[in-house]
């Protein structure tokens, strides 16, 4: 870094208005040199500039300086000031089910650094301290405990949207210990549970799924970073590997609303869901292109191999197979040649003026009656179909294996030989 001494001190003289005499003394070197020469000067009867003078340049040139040597120095202070700071993750602590509060009156560390700094950034999270928990007075105590209980619900279970029948219970356990002095004292713990409504019964949070352990702590343990100052940029190494599917996209959702907005995240992955299909700007393809070039960092798909674009693929593949079967209404048939029927007969009778297929129509071939199933599967609930298929005893079958798999609820066959199922007010 070059940096003009120079031209520091220059600003410095014309910035306070500096006295040519008193310029022409100080020199032109640089702030430290010129500083150094004004402690040791003193203004005479005979020279052009005055003794508050000399204290208006001093104490300029100390401001500017803050106590470093050099104006390089300074720069350099100044830059290192406004560098954005990293935080690097691959495998944090995961949040513990039962906590001793006076472990978490421990030192402060990193957000993920350890469990119980999880364990801090949870209660930091609902606005509480451990004293507030473990008041003496049992109504205080109480209401203190169900606010961050509710507090904490509502905050994870905006984002975590497997399973809505669940609820945050934390509680206030207090025990008798025995001191190696031979006293007894109490210890306070505090106990995370977690109510399935459905069931009717609650868990420790230690006995719940992997994935959900590891979205609970993650929101926690960075939720941290809203409270830091500008210039934050967190590193995230294959996050999310716990999760299938829908979690990883309700776990992207809490970094574009909560986390990206005061940190800037970036994150490594292999897995197709974390691929926002939507932001593919946002997207750097790494590829190890051996000993003599190494990793290189591109967006250019067309010069990687297929290997590399994998992930890219999968989510492109995922998310045009959903916006295929996305329509009004929907019309699985068994092969290409019930495609080719319905097409060509449609399009003949609408160029005839005839009754026709509504163009809001998507026929979409299963490549054969045994593959109907799969594909009324892989559609999804939230998706509508109309299945066409033979009556054949074939074809019967099919239609009582999607019934006996309830993807279709029985229902009797309409009139014209069409058969339709209804399934959560959708037309299969």
């Amino acid at each position: 870094m070059d940096v003009d001494e120079g031209a520091a001190l220059e600003n410095l003289y014309n910035d306070e208005e500096v006295p040519p005499a008193l310029r022409s003394v100080l020199g032109t070197l640089s702030l430290a040199a010129a500083m150094e020469q004004a402690d040791g000067l003193e203004a005479t009867e005979d020279s052009d500039y005055t003794a508050e003078d000399i204290d208006l340049f001093t104490r300029a040139a100390r401001q500017r300086l803050a106590d470093c040597t050099s104006a390089w120095h300074r720069v350099a202070r100044i830059l290192r000031e406004r560098e954005p700071k990293f935080f690097y993750f691959s495998n944090y602590q995961n949040l513990p089910g039962r906590i001793a509060l006076a472990d978490l009156n421990g030192q402060e560390e990193e957000p993920g650094a350890s469990s119980m700094q999880t364990a801090r950034a949870l209660l930091e999270l609902a606005s509480t301290t451990t004293g507030a928990l473990s008041a003496e007075d049992f109504e205080e105590r109480k209401a203190e405990l169900e606010a961050v209980s509710n507090d904490i619900t509502q905050q994870v279970f905006e984002y975590w949207k497997q399973n809505p029948d669940l609820s945050v219970e934390i509680d206030l356990d207090k025990t008798t210990v025995q001191q190696p002095n031979g006293q007894q004292a109490v210890a306070s713990h505090l106990d995370i549970r977690v109510r399935d409504r459905r069931h009717g019964f609650t868990n420790n949070f230690s006995a719940r799924s992997t994935g959900f352990q590891w979205f609970f702590s993650f929101l926690a343990a960075f939720s941290e970073f809203e409270n830091y100052p500008h210039g934050v940029v967190v590193l995230l190494d294959e996050p999310g590997l716990s999760l299938h599917g829908r979690a990883q996209a309700d776990f992207l959702r809490f970094i574009n609303e909560r986390l990206a907005p005061v940190a800037q995240v970036i994150y490594t992955t292999h897995s197709p869901f974390m691929v926002e299909t939507a932001r593919l700007d946002r997207v750097r393809i790494v590829e190890d292109r051996g000993p003599d070039t190494g990793a290189v960092v591109t967006d250019e798909v067309l010069s990687v191999t297929d290997d590399s674009l994998f992930p890219l693929q999968a989510a492109l593949g995922y998310d045009i197979a959903q916006n295929l079967f996305v329509g009004p209404d929907n019309l699985l048939v068994e092969g290409t040649s019930d495609y080719t029927y319905l097409t060509l007969i449609s399009d003949f009778l609408k160029e005839a003026g005839r009754t026709h297929l509504d163009d809001r129509w998507r026929i979409l071939p299963a490549g054969g009656a045994t593959n109907i199933p799969a594909f009324v599967a892989l559609i999804g609930t939230s998706l509508q179909a109309t299945v066409l298929i033979d009556s054949t005893p074939a074809g019967v079958a099919k239609l009582k294996t999607l019934t006996n798999k309830g993807l279709l609820p029985p229902q009797t066959a309409p009139p014209h030989g069409r058969v339709q199922r209804r399934r959560q007010g959708q037309r299969h």
